[in-house]
């Protein structure tokens, strides 16, 4: 069933093309935000030198750790990062107010709705983040304090260098882990949102935590395959492309800039086909009809 609702989500992502073109302007418009300033420093800095054709192929590890602390200048240019990255977070709370709408919905892109939905519900969602984010806080809190007591009881106070380096690998898996749940709750929590019209966040977060963890195996499947497998095999295509055109001749550029806008499509489609299968899931879930309906073979409702 997860693997028919994978399917289902990028094929309603493909579907929904007006939407699929705003979350892509959006990731573009908040790179290049960053990436003009940093572009102007990095020319400034190599003023010229062989290390900018060497940059035309694989990046310089090294080149790239003198830049950040030698390059002077760079501050501002990480606190324009961070600014972005707050306002980009904001701006997908409020894109998805409107895809869940437009999913739930299963009807064709409304300017009216996706809009529409994605203001009333911004207020929410803002409330609903930081609720989840002091509940994944404590969440982190807790994992390092069992595993780093596990350990002590494990290695004693001084543990070998073998036992503290599989408990730190230890602790990045749950990190991770639990990084994945916090996700998870969010959407789900935003989707009940959209779908009941709830203005208690503290009822949405409770309904959503229960969700997630009666129907644990199905959400971490279905956002593991969209998430870290998707993304991964399509980072590594991405860099064996990209790996290929290591020119500084003008068609090269050309050919990488259009390879980095499909992998940038691509990654707005996995969010936006995440989201979509999402809906489905919890619909089939809670509306027995539905379910028997998918069960049977009949169409989707439309």
């Amino acid at each position: 069933m997860v693997f028919a609702t994978l399917k289902y989500g990028l094929m309603m992502a493909l579907r929904h093309k007006r939407m699929l073109l705003v979350y892509y302007l959006t990731s573009l418009v908040a790179g290049l935000i960053v990436m003009a300033p940093m572009r102007a420093r990095l020319a400034g800095y190599l003023d010229g030198s062989l290390a900018g054709e060497r940059l035309a192929g694989s990046m310089d590890m090294d080149f790239l750790f003198e830049f950040l602390i030698n390059g002077g200048g760079i501050t501002p240019i990480l606190v324009l990062a961070l600014v972005v990255a707050a306002g980009y977070f904001l701006g997908q709370l409020f894109l998805s107010g409107g895809a869940f709408a437009i999913f739930w919905h299963n009807e064709g892109y409304s300017g009216e709705r996706f809009w529409g939905q994605a203001g009333v519900h911004f207020g929410r969602f803002v409330r609903l983040a930081l609720l989840v984010g002091l509940f994944g806080g404590l969440g982190f809190g807790v994992i390092r304090l069992l595993l780093g007591g596990l350990e002590h009881l494990v290695g004693g106070s001084d543990p070998y260098e073998s036992t503290q380096y599989w408990f730190r690998w230890a602790t990045t898996i749950a990190h991770g882990f639990w990084l994945m749940i916090v996700y998870i709750v969010l959407d789900y929590a935003r989707i009940l949102t959209v779908v009941s019209g709830e203005r208690r966040m503290l009822m949405a977060f409770g309904a959503a935590l229960g969700f997630v963890a009666r129907h644990l195996r199905r959400t971490v499947t279905l956002i593991f395959v969209f998430g870290p497998v998707m993304s991964t095999i399509m980072t590594l295509l991405y860099k064996q492309l990209a790996n290929l055109l290591h020119h500084p001749h003008w068609l090269a550029v050309l050919a990488f800039i259009l390879l980095m806008q499909g992998y940038m499509i691509f990654r707005a489609m996995l969010k936006l086909g995440l989201f979509a299968a999402e809906v489905q899931l919890f619909r089939s879930v809670t509306d027995p009809g539905y379910r028997a309906s998918l069960t049977a073979g009949a169409p989707e409702p439309r």
